[in-house]
């Protein structure tokens, strides 16, 4: 190949890849809409997989049980070691 198709790939490849990175941003939540506009302060409203929904406000649950194939590794998701 040219060296100048080389070095005219490279610059392409180098723009797509920081083009990519600069799509993976981050962005600002929307405000409350819905069922999670209605709960109070601080209060989170979970729905499990199910479709089942609690509203707790985080912090004031002592324990959390897994129930079900796999709950232990999607609570484990969530990053919360200190209740396993």
């Amino acid at each position: 190949m040219n060296i100048k198709i080389k070095k005219l790939l490279a610059v392409i490849v180098a723009l797509a890849g920081i083009l990519s990175l600069c799509a993976c941003g981050a962005r600002k939540d929307p405000a409350p809409s819905g069922d999670n506009a209605a709960t109070a302060p601080g209060e989170v409203t979970v729905t499990d997989m199910i479709g089942r929904e609690v509203t707790v406000t985080p912090g004031s649950y002592k324990k959390v049980v897994y129930i079900g194939a796999g709950a232990l590794r999607m609570y484990s998701y969530i990053g919360d070691v200190a209740l396993l």
